[in-house]
């Protein structure tokens, strides 16, 4: 198996950016392609864009109401913007990227702040008696629905794509308004993932450059949470979960990392 490894320097730099999330764009002529990039930054605040990069993918596809279409096939190792769909792609659409194995290492402290920020409280307390530098070996699992106008018969938004960590929908996301609440729920290895924190952002249509509207919810007995969708918008749930770890390669923790964002139709395209 292929594991990246990364030092504490590149984990931190730059400081707190440890998400990555995707999102469309399309330019607004009749023939234009829908155009997919990849986000790093620190709850929605993106500091940069990344270039796909075929070393780093597990899988890459695309969901419609047509079928799976295997995206890794055909996406161009360096392209920047990240994939550009075909130009036929319509909605609603789900892209789903999972990318292989990194490990990291940070120093006991800065490993401490992490699992607190991540409310990984269970973590924290095994890392303070194991003591030592935080080893982690981790995996990112990444969706992006686009709903689009017309209904979604496939259901598309809970679709259960077999992701390691993964967040779903119970409720379509449409019609945000004061009343309105959805429910998500999270699964590892296919089952309910109970007792988790996730977090729920929201922000303007590709604005990645303020701070997003912010909460969280843990999820219950059966992996749901509860959240009001109270307005329009880019959104997005993203949470990580970690377990020890004594089989893992140059590492005591195993974690994965997961983010469903949710765009009501493609964004404006960025020059």
């Amino acid at each position: 198996m292929l594991v990246v490894i990364i030092t504490a320097l590149a984990v931190i730099a730059p400081a707190h950016a440890h998400d990555f999330w995707i999102s469309g764009e399309r330019a607004d002529t009749a023939d234009a392609a829908p155009v997919i990039r990849m986000h790093l930054g620190h709850r929605l605040d993106a500091e940069e864009d990344r270039a796909y990069t075929a070393a780093s993918t597990r899988s890459f596809r695309l969901l419609t109401s047509d079928g799976t279409r295997d995206l890794a096939v055909v996406a161009r190792d360096g392209a920047d913007p990240f994939h550009t769909l075909p130009a036929s792609t319509a909605t609603p659409a789900l892209v789903v990227l999972d990318r292989l194995p990194v490990n990291i290492a940070l120093d006991h402290a800065k490993f401490a702040d992490y699992l607190r920020e991540e409310h990984l409280t269970d973590m924290v307390d095994h890392h303070r008696k194991r003591g030592g530098e935080g080893r982690e070996h981790y995996t990112r699992h990444i969706k992006l629905l686009v709903t689009g106008e017309q209904p979604d018969k496939a259901k598309l938004y809970s679709r259960f794509t077999g992701q390691a960590l993964e967040i779903v929908l119970l409720d379509p996301p449409l019609n945000p308004g004061a009343q309105r609440e959805l429910r998500a729920q999270v699964l590892f290895g296919g089952k309910p993932l109970a007792g988790r924190m996730l977090t729920i952002l929201q922000a303007d249509d590709g604005d990645f450059e303020s701070h997003a509207n912010e909460r969280t919810a843990r999820t219950d007995a059966k992996g749901i949470v509860r959240f009001a969708f109270e307005s329009p918008g880019f959104w997005m749930l993203r949470m990580v979960h970690m377990h020890p770890c004594t089989d893992c390669p140059n590492a005591e923790y195993r974690s994965y990392w997961a983010a469903y964002a949710i765009q009501r139709d493609w964004l404006p395209l960025k020059k």
